[in-house]
């Protein structure tokens, strides 16, 4: 039970422990909460994000995994837009607590500004 990306993601991560998952058939859907009841009626496994089984199903079970995929997430602004210094400073604040979540500086991409 997936979606993009996840279905991708899925299969990297089958076939780095060493089997090739059986896909077919696919049941998609990019709500969290419909995965999460596919699952529940017995039609798969679903890879799911941490924020997304905030008030997971408790007929689910869960478990994390070793080799967790990245997630990318964005901040998107207009094009030359006035961006207020609350804004700027919103930014900031993100990439130093997403750089501190990771542990990593070189995981998270800086603010270009406007």
């Amino acid at each position: 039970i997936g979606c993009a990306p996840w279905g991708a993601d899925l299969r990297h991560l089958c076939a780095a422990a060493g089997f090739e998952p059986r896909l077919e058939p696919l049941y998609s859907s990019d709500d969290f909460q419909a995965q999460q009841a596919f699952v529940t009626a017995g039609l798969g496994i679903s890879l799911l994000p941490t924020l997304a089984l905030i008030g997971a199903r408790p007929d689910i079970a869960l478990r994390p995994l070793s080799m967790a995929p990245a997630r990318r997430v964005g901040i998107a602004f207009p094009a030359g837009a006035y961006r207020a210094t609350v804004a700027t400073a919103l930014v900031s604040l993100l990439g130093s607590l997403a750089r501190e979540a990771v542990g990593s500086p070189h995981s998270v991409q800086d603010d270009p500004g406007p």
